[in-house]
């Protein structure tokens, strides 16, 4: 969309007011997580969060994993 030179919620046939967007960031570790800021299972977390979430500031996403 962005190379057509469109904004995407236009482009989606919205108000740019009325577009909310959801976010999913996952991240693999080499090994088994043991903390994270978030819910983790094995070697997986993942965070969902929404754009008013980033307009507070930093969004902060961490995992730890076990050592090889």
């Amino acid at each position: 969309m962005d190379t057509a030179g469109l904004p995407m919620a236009l482009a989606l046939g919205g108000d740019p007011a009325n577009i909310e967007i959801h976010f999913r960031a996952t991240l693999v570790m080499p090994t088994a997580i043991t903390r994270a800021n978030t819910c983790f299972n094995g070697d997986t977390a993942t965070w969902e969060f929404d754009q008013d979430d980033l307009y507070a500031g930093p969004f902060p996403m961490w995992a730890k994993a076990k050592t090889p």
